[in-house]
């Protein structure tokens, strides 16, 4: 990365009196040349990016914005709208995110750990459930949550992205 320096001249690289642009490169072609005579290369404006949203409070909780990209999530791949995951729906979520299905062992931790127990033998997994998946990977691995979160369609405000994003398993009504 460049450091970023401020122009005040420069009608012939289009740059503006007092704009930042990132410096890629200064090249001098002698040494005893004052830096006003020396050509710069630039890669563009020097935009601010603001800091990733925060995905869990001061008390590890997870916080508001990432539950609405959460439910969102849920509600995309929960295709027959009764308010869990099936196995088929937990499927298309696997091979969005990561580009495989859940092996069985995953399957069985899903079922013992975060699955509604009233749905046993099936895997039911409730919005709490996936809520409770995605706050324990936070917690262990806040650099994998943010990486679903982008593949599902998040920036990194928690705010949808426009452009298309994976899509849900098939209905099977």
């Amino acid at each position: 990365m460049g450091h970023v320096m401020r122009f005040t001249t420069s009608s012939s690289t289009g740059w503006r009196f007092g704009e930042d642009a990132i410096v890629v490169q200064r090249r001098c072609c002698h040494a005893h040349r004052p830096r006003s005579s020396c050509k710069i290369i630039m890669a563009g404006p020097a935009h601010r990016r603001p800091a990733p949203a925060v995905l869990l409070d001061d008390n590890d909780e997870i916080t508001p914005a990432l539950e609405a990209a959460l439910r969102a999530i849920f509600a995309r791949f929960d295709a027959d709208k009764d308010g869990y995951l099936s196995v088929t729906e937990l499927q298309a979520f696997a091979v969005a995110t990561n580009d495989r299905e859940f092996d069985q062992d995953t399957l069985d931790q899903i079922q013992e750990f975060f699955a509604d127990d009233t749905k046993l033998p099936e895997i039911m997994l409730a919005v709490d459930g996936f809520m409770d998946m995605y706050h324990l990977q936070t917690q262990s691995d806040e650099d994998e949550t943010r990486k679903d979160l982008q593949r599902l369609g998040f920036d990194n405000q928690l705010k949808p992205v426009a452009a298309s994003t994976p899509a849900a398993a098939p209905s099977s009504s």
